[in-house]
């Protein structure tokens, strides 16, 4: 059947509709699993992921690599010379940068959706079925796209489908932000859509039913995705930015050297309230943001420590503490927060910022590769984890940078 993007469905008389008619791609699965297996391996290392021996380490469910994609070109190191002496040829030093991401779906079919800027990558969406073993990774949009993890979240929305937005390098040399739309299982649904006025963005994610975006001048926008079109802007001066909800309203978290540490809490995607957190920032860590029917957890880097808080409706912060690293994701299973450490610690927290439980995940970090961005996903009482990995070498005389994606489930007690 053919896929017609939703402009489309309520607009059908419009010409545009005509080229944005998609035919569903042929998505080919693939096993997980080797066919063969030793009984005394685990069956997360066969997969692929080796797990880790912490004492205190959750039971693994599974892991698979994800990226690189078993298709994609092998990178061969390089001789030096004419092959890595080649300023255009990022091949011989850069491999399978892995950019923006966003982890959604269900714990037995989860959406991975990912920048791959690789020259022959692109916007990704790799979809899971954790019941048959079975996966397929399509290309949703073969034009570059920005390469660095702490450049945003790709989030997405769920509901009878899945929204997706990115950055990537027009014909005309101008970045823009594009929205993109899967169905439930991850097949794209139409052309991705070139957000108009969106020229020179820095950063952008979706965040329940908004699309956030930040530009060059440090100001932040967010857009209705049923209207795309009318930004409302609701700051200004950030160097980073995070989003999510607390209930009905959105909460934008960003730093800036003027502003210091904000939490911003908007109604119906105007500015609300305002709440001070703290005097400065580590511009290299996005701030992470999750949100409870009546509270919000907010983690950031001041610039000497991994900050944590929990603020409530009524702006009042119930707790704040202080963890190792530079990064930190937050999740909200619908009973407690939360937050994966980019060390491997797992900690959950009342909804008023009271550790309970603390872990060590099976897979992050990697044992060989430095972390450079998590997400996460808890649902029905399984945790899955996208993890992306930097690994350095020295290649013909040159710093060989390679990037991996790893997508991971383990059981929450």
């Amino acid at each position: 059947m053919p896929l017609v993007s939703r402009t489309c469905l309520l607009l059908p008389l419009l010409s545009a509709c005509v080229e944005e008619l998609q035919i569903a791609p042929d998505l080919e699965v693939v096993p997980w699993a080797p066919d063969e297996q030793d009984a005394d391996v685990p069956p997360a290392a066969v997969n692929g992921c080796e797990p880790s021996e912490a004492a205190e380490s959750l039971d693994p469910l599974w892991c698979t690599p994800v990226s690189p994609e078993p298709d994609s070109e092998e990178f061969d190191g390089g001789e030096g010379g004419e092959t890595c002496g080649t300023p255009g040829d990022l091949r011989c030093r850069y491999y399978n940068l892995i950019g923006a991401s966003g982890l959604s779906g269900t714990a037995t079919r989860p959406v991975l959706t990912y920048c791959d800027s690789d020259r022959d990558g692109g916007v990704r969406a790799a979809s899971y079925n954790a019941i048959n073993t079975g996966h397929y990774n399509t290309i949703v949009h073969p034009r570059e796209c920005r390469g660095f993890p702490q450049d945003g979240g790709m989030g997405s929305a769920e509901g009878d489908g899945l929204f997706s937005s990115f950055i990537r390098w027009d014909e005309d040399g101008e970045n823009r932000v594009y929205l993109s739309e899967q169905s439930p299982e991850g097949a794209p649904r139409g052309q991705p859509q070139r957000l108009p006025g969106s020229e020179n963005p820095t950063r952008t994610t979706v965040s329940g039913d908004s699309v956030f975006i930040q530009f060059a001048d440090g100001s932040i926008q967010v857009r209705d995705l049923a209207q795309p079109e009318a930004p409302h802007f609701v700051a200004y001066e950030s160097d980073r930015f995070g989003a999510g909800t607390i209930g009905e309203r959105q909460v934008v978290a960003t730093c800036s050297d003027a502003f210091g540490f904000r939490a911003i809490f908007l109604d119906n995607r105007e500015v609300d309230e305002t709440l001070l957190l703290g005097d400065s920032c580590y511009w290299d860590a996005r701030p992470a943001v999750a949100g409870s029917p009546d509270s919000v957890a907010i983690g950031w880097h001041d610039g000497a420590e991994l900050q944590l808080a929990f603020v409530g409706d009524d702006l009042r912060v119930h707790a704040r503490e202080t963890l190792d690293g530079v990064h930190v994701e937050l999740a909200w299973d619908g009973t407690h927060f939360w937050s994966l450490e980019h060390t491997g610690t797992l900690s959950q927290w009342t909804a008023q910022g009271e550790r309970l439980l603390t872990f060590a995940h099976p897979f992050v970090p990697h044992p060989d590769g430095q972390t450079l961005g998590l997400r996460m996903l808890i649902d029905d009482g399984t945790l899955l984890v996208a993890a992306i990995t930097e690994f350095r070498e020295e290649v013909g005389g040159h710093q060989s940078l390679t990037n991996s994606l790893d997508l991971s489930a383990v059981a929450l007690p």
